[in-house]
This record gives C-alpha cells, sequence and structure tokens, in this order.
C-alpha cells in the first residue's frame, strides 16, 4: 500500500506471481489477457495494443469476473511509465484535487474549498442540494473528503456521491443512507472511476451545509521508470 504522500516500497509493486486484490497490472494486451487468476474489481493498464485491448486504457474485471470492461482511455500524461497505483484507499489518494465549485442554490459556495474548516456554504431549503466540484479536465478519481459542519437538521440522512463526463448526466459510486460524524472531515471511497464532474448530493429535502469538499484523484508516480517494478512479468 502506498503511504500518505506516496512514499513508496518495494511491496507496492507487483508482477504476474505475486497479485493482490491492493494491486493495478500494467502490461500490454497479451499479458492483461493471460493473467490468471483474476478476480471482480480488479485493474490492468494496458501499455500495447493486443488480445482485443487497447493501448493506454485502464480496464477492470467485471462483477462475474467474466471479462476486462474499458473504464477510459488515460491521456498522454498519464501512461505506463509514470503510474502504478493500488485500488483506491486513503492512504493512496493523499492529495486533494483542484478545481471549481458549483452548487444547486445558497451564497459562498468558495467556502467548501478554502481549506477552512471554520467556513461553510449552505444551500436553500430545497429538494436533493447539491455541491459540484469541476475537475478541469476527465481524470482517474477515487474518494472524496467532506467536513459536514452544520447542525443535525443541516445534515442528510441519505446521499450520494455522484459522477459525471459533462454534469448534464450522473452516475452512482456512492450511497450513504445514515447521518454522518459532524464537526470532523470523512473520506468516502469508491471504485476508480475516469470523470471528470463529482458531486455530493442529498437525497431529501433541506438546507444543507458543507465546510469542505475535496475529490481525491492518483498523482503521477515515476515507479516503473525508476524502480523496475509494475510490469507484468
Amino acid at each position: 500500500m502506498g503511504t500518505a504522500g506516496l512514499a513508496w516500497d518495494v511491496g507496492d509493486y507487483i508482477s504476474a506471481a505475486r497479485m493482490n486484490q491492493k494491486d493495478e497490472l500494467v502490461g500490454t494486451g497479451a499479458e492483461i489477457a493471460g493473467i490468471s487468476p483474476t478476480y471482480p474489481g480488479q485493474q490492468a493498464f494496458c501499455t500495447a495494443t493486443g488480445s482485443g485491448f487497447t493501448v493506454d486504457t485502464l480496464y477492470q474485471r467485471n462483477a462475474a469476473n467474466t471479462a476486462w470492461n474499458a473504464v477510459g482511455a488515460l491521456s498522454g500524461a498519464v501512461n505506463a511509465n509514470l503510474v502504478k497505483f493500488s485500488t483506491p484507499t486513503s492512504a493512496d489518494f493523499t492529495i486533494p484535487g483542484a478545481g471549481t465549485i458549483a452548487v444547486s442554490s445558497g451564497a459562498s459556495p468558495d467556502n467548501m474549498r478554502d481549506n477552512n474548516t471554520g467556513t461553510s456554504w449552505l444551500s436553500n431549503n430545497e429538494a436533493n442540494p447539491w455541491a459540484r466540484i469541476d475537475t478541469g479536465a476527465t481524470r482517474l478519481l477515487g474518494a472524496v473528503r467532506i467536513y459536514w459542519g452544520g447542525t443535525s437538521a443541516e445534515t442528510p440522512n441519505s446521499f450520494k456521491i455522484q459522477v459525471s463526463d459533462d454534469a448534464v448526466t450522473w452516475a452512482d459510486v456512492l450511497s450513504r443512507t445514515a447521518e454522518p460524524a459532524l464537526g470532523a472531515y470523512t473520506t468516502y471511497e469508491f471504485n476508480v472511476v475516469y470523470k471528470r464532474y463529482v458531486r455530493v448530493i442529498a437525497q431529501e429535502t433541506l438546507a444543507m451545509r458543507i465546510n469542505e469538499f475535496h475529490y481525491y484523484t492518483r498523482v503521477t508516480e515515476d515507479a516503473i521508470a525508476n524502480h523496475g517494478h509494475g510490469l507484468l512479468s
């Protein structure tokens, strides 16, 4: 597992002979096709087209463990020579990403992005209030962190974390049906997605208060080039 600040050790890197459910494999299409055993949710990054896999694309094993599904094509800035990560945990997603905030209603939405838990945004009393972050580009997302600083009346008992390519069509990545801890940060982890927008949306009517709202993205690490680990062998 990566530790805070992405301080890597040899135990983080993988090979075909030593893999577990925290590994993200990196290899050619032919190498990915030959991975055995496989498990639901397993991820692999393709370095060369072949065997039905496309170069510079992240794949994930489906829930039935019968096929690899393409998660998305990665940009030239994020490629197999720069990336080696575990599946999402708060230890791996250590640096909050930049972005701009938008909300369903209410004043001072930028208070959620000022790294000051003493300030907050409060929506109008409305159905399904939401706060959305535009990360600025499509990227790998795996966690959000929210500081719920309001009263119980200002905090949803039911809410979702959703992601989108265009801020129009949204997909759920996490749902909660209990009031979160108040006056503290809570990190919500989810399966890695390749999207631009992320939002928290209440599933009830209230004036929702949030003090801080951050997303976490994978930060490139020159693991393979510098350490010689991470390739399938």
